[in-house]
């Protein structure tokens, strides 16, 4: 009775079994956002949350959860690096370790689990252009972490393997790194489909508020509000805003001098 209640909901199987647990070892009690993550429905889900918040630990419990209740399932775990990668793909061993019986691995490495039910979790770099990740197909849960960080030809790379899966889940998790590429526009113009989660640091019930007022006193205050609050902001230093930039590229702003030659020189 208890795995077909685990297996319907992944929130309760974690706490239940105690698999996140903080520095001391102890049990984490989830917080309603984390909850919701777990728990969504939605085959797109977007994350927009403050620094430290533990999008990875949750994202990479999902994959697990996929891969131990649902046969056959292959599950990616993407971020910007290899190291990042290999990081998300370290909370997975984590609760690995901790299941008892520990679930029978057909294949285990650095960066790859087969189970013994011939599903698979496989942690990848995404590269600036996309490559590393081409050559899956039908994949059931795609999670990119740090998405704010990763480029926009790693997300259009990723949307074709879904093609053949509908009901291939994509969750993109992030705190906000500036106002542009494609984690700001699914946030900011993302469609009813994409299910946004937003947690600011003072929603966090785990945080010191002491210790997080000393590190707002000492921010610059465009990035406190971006690390820590989940606001899409530029440098205060740059020559031109991300707003600025991203127009330059657009085909859907009007030039200022019209005309087919553009702006001339005379």
């Amino acid at each position: 009775m208890m795995d077909a209640a685990y297996m319907a909901d992944p929130a309760l199987w974690l706490e239940d079994l105690g698999l996140i647990t903080d520095m001391n070892g102890d049990p984490v009690q989830l917080d309603p956002a984390q909850r919701e993550v777990l728990r969504s429905p939605h085959r797109r889900i977007i994350v927009n949350c403050h620094r430290q918040w533990g999008k990875s630990t949750i994202c990479s419990a999902i994959c697990f959860h996929r891969a131990l209740y649902y046969p056959r399932s292959l599950c990616l775990q993407i971020a910007p690096t290899l190291r990042q990668s290999g990081e998300d793909f370290r909370k997975v061993l984590d609760c690995l370790d901790t299941v008892t019986p520990r679930p029978i691995l057909q294949e285990e490495t650095k960066l790859t689990l087969k189970f013994d039910n011939n599903s698979r979790i496989i942690a990848l770099p995404g590269g600036n252009d996309g490559r590393t990740v081409r050559g899956y197909s039908r994949p059931d849960i795609i999670l990119v972490d740090e998405a704010a960080q990763t480029s926009d030809d790693l997300f259009h790379s990723l949307l074709p393997m879904v093609t053949r899966n509908p009901q291939s889940k994509i969750i993109m998790a992030s705190t906000p790194f500036g106002a542009r590429g494609i984690f700001h526009h699914l946030w900011t113009e993302g469609g009813e489909e994409w299910h946004k989660i937003k947690v600011t640091a003072d929603q966090n019930p785990r945080l010191d508020q002491d210790l997080l007022a000393e590190i707002r006193r000492t921010m610059e205050p465009w990035r406190y509000a971006q690390e820590y609050m989940g606001e899409f902001h530029g440098s205060a230093s740059g020559v031109f805003s991300d707003q600025t930039i991203e127009m330059m590229f657009s085909g859907n702003v009007e030039p200022l001098w019209p005309g087919e030659g553009g702006i001339h020189a005379y």
